[in-house]
Order: structure tokens, then sequence, then C-alpha cells
């Protein structure tokens, strides 16, 4: 019996992976929502921010947090899980987990801005 390349790939067996990955919440995600909490976190484009980009990369992943929101035409808003999270006054599980690219759920040890980012120093401003 002879077995031609045509026959052979008719009889593949597609196999399908399942692609789970784990991502923490690290200094270059405090570094971003910092700059876009300082710059009145509203509807801002990376230019305006002025994002180096590996902070800019993980805007996507701060979302997964609940920590800022994609805008229309590549603009980010920060909201209000992210600003007490920057302010100090909430905390996040440290791990989105995805699979196959899409967000599933949180887990992880909860953790503030200062824990993530020790350079990161929140100073409230009080009247």
């Amino acid at each position: 019996m002879r077995v031609t390349a045509h026959a052979l790939m008719s009889h593949v067996i597609e196999r399908r992976t399942t692609v789970e990955k784990r991502s923490r919440i690290g200094k270059n995600e405090v570094a971003g929502l910092g700059k876009l909490y300082l710059h009145g976190g509203q509807a801002l484009k990376r230019d305006e921010l002025g994002l180096t980009n590996s902070e800019y990369a993980v805007f996507a992943k701060l979302a997964w947090f609940g920590l800022a929101q994609r805008e229309t035409e590549q603009r980010w808003s920060i909201t209000d899980l992210g600003i007490a999270f920057i302010e100090g006054r909430a905390r996040v599980q440290s791990v989105a987990v995805t699979v196959n690219r899409e967000f599933v759920r949180l887990e992880g040890e909860l953790v503030r801005a200062g824990d993530v980012n020790q350079e990161f120093y929140f100073e409230g401003v009080y009247a």
C-alpha cells in the first residue's frame, strides 16, 4: 500500500493545547499606573503620559487586575480601584491567570503598590 502526502495530511488529527499563563503584577505596572494617576487618569494616550515601552506594554495587564480600563482610540483611564491601589488604600491579588491569552481569574497574595515597587511612594496631600 502506497500512502501519498495528501492522504497522510488528510488523516492528521488536530491537537489543541490549552496554554495557561500566570502573570504577576510588578514594578512596571505600578510605575505606569502611577503616571496615569499623576496625569489625572482619564482617557489618556501613551504620549501624554511619558511612558517607557515597558510601562506601556503592561497596560492591558492592569485591566486584568481592575486597575485601569481601555477607552477609545488607545486611551487608558485609571479605575476607582486603581486610585485606591496607588494611594495605598486597597490591595489586589498579585497574579492574573490567562488561558489561551484570555483573562480567567486573579489569585495569590494581596499586595499594595508599595509592596510591588519599593521605588514607588505615594504621599497624600491633606488640607
